[in-house]
């Protein structure tokens, strides 16, 4: 019996602790212009770089002064470090599925489409690091 106990405990001493690396995480706030005048109520998306070091995004959402500040999916407060593109979103856009609803036009986009789109977004290689950090963003509504 004291032979198996010392072999299981040899057996134990060769698994690892935890399931892989851990994350670092940094938090990230700042605030969001567009032609250089805070632009409230957008949605502020991180999303990892093609190799860029992390597998999660993070969003924010803008106050009326513009100012954000980044959650993990699961709304924990912060970013995995590593680099990222960001993509805004304007809730306030939402066009009618079928064209214009009669006697109402449809809401504007407030910042130029490239700034939604993941591939053409000017706001690109953002470096987030453990700490905190601030990381202003500024939009144009004229593409660029």
């Amino acid at each position: 019996m004291r032979v198996n106990c010392v072999a299981l405990l040899a057996l134990l001493a060769l698994v690892p602790c935890g399931c892989g690396p851990r994350t670092t995480y940094g938090e990230v706030e700042g605030v969001v212009t567009v032609d250089g005048r805070p632009l409230p109520k957008v949605e502020v998306r991180f999303m990892p770089e093609p190799g860029g070091g992390s597998a999660a995004r993070a969003v924010g959402y803008t106050d009326a002064n513009g100012h954000y500040r980044l959650t993990l999916d699961g709304g924990e407060p912060g970013v995995a470090v590593g680099s990222y593109v960001v993509c805004l979103a304007d809730p306030t856009a939402k066009r009618p599925a079928r064209g214009p609803v009669k006697g109402r036009a449809a809401a504007r986009p407030r910042f130029a489409v490239e700034f939604t789109d993941a591939s053409r977004t000017p706001l690109r290689d953002y470096k987030v690091q453990p700490g905190r950090q601030t990381i202003n963003l500024a939009a144009t509504t004229a593409t660029r």
